[in-house]
């Protein structure tokens, strides 16, 4: 929609390396501790969505991007998660009091009102578009895919790429947590020895490949920051 690659920068700059264990991470994120607490947020520019914060949703300007922090979501946690961020989701102003973004049912425009829960955070941000009409063109461009459906594959593929070592997001706690689920179903083998056998099919591939992938994830790292960079 235009605004992926400005969302995949922020959460790469959001990312930290504290948490080792799914499990430990997500009782932070229920107990709004770190990167979920409201000092982290609000120092990211987030602010809560209350009519009182936002009385006016026309006041964003056209192309703009939000990214948004759910309160008590699984799914927005797992993304979180997996991006090191403290933001699940992005979409853009159109300037009229709408969004546009994509949703699990599609692409949609809305009111920006829908989202003044009182319990969801958002930070706002403006692209430095090349020209005048760079902010026209980008709205025009997200309206065109009103109606078109969610890029599932597109997900799973970042999510596999993240998980296996082959993006600048992949974190040594993914690997970790990986590890501790092949264990847990390695546990058969205490009763039937031959069992072992189809986990370690599992397990040496994987690592190899996380191994090996430490170029790829730099390489994409780097032009990450290249394109911070181009921006700034």
């Amino acid at each position: 929609m235009g605004c992926t690659s400005a969302w995949l920068q922020i959460v790469h700059n959001d990312s930290r390396d504290k948490m080792l264990f799914a499990l430990l991470d997500y009782y932070r994120y229920r107990s709004q501790r770190g990167i979920y607490s409201t000092s982290y947020i609000r120092g990211r520019n987030g602010h809560l969505l209350t009519r009182e914060n936002f009385p006016d949703p026309t006041a964003f300007k056209p192309g703009s991007v939000f990214f948004i922090h759910r309160r008590i979501s699984l799914t927005s946690w797992l993304i979180m998660y997996l991006t090191s961020s403290p933001w699940n989701h992005t979409g853009m102003f159109t300037g009229d009091g709408t969004v546009i973004e994509a949703l699990t049912d599609g692409t949609i425009e809305r009111p920006f009102s829908d989202y003044l829960d009182g319990r969801s955070y958002m930070s706002a941000y403006t692209p430095p578009y090349l020209d005048v009409d760079g902010p026209t063109n980008a709205v025009a461009h997200a309206r065109s895919a009103i109606g078109a459906p969610y890029n599932w594959l597109g997900v799973l593929r970042l999510g596999a790429k993240i998980l296996l070592g082959r993006h600048a997001h992949y974190r040594l706690r993914l690997s970790i947590d990986v590890l501790i689920v092949l264990g847990i179903l390695s546990l058969p083998a205490l009763r039937w020895k031959p069992w072992i056998f189809a986990t370690s099919t599992l397990t040496i591939p994987y690592l190899a490949t996380v191994v090996y992938s430490r170029p790829i994830r730099k390489e994409v790292g780097e032009r990450m920051q290249k394109s911070a960079t181009s921006r700034a």
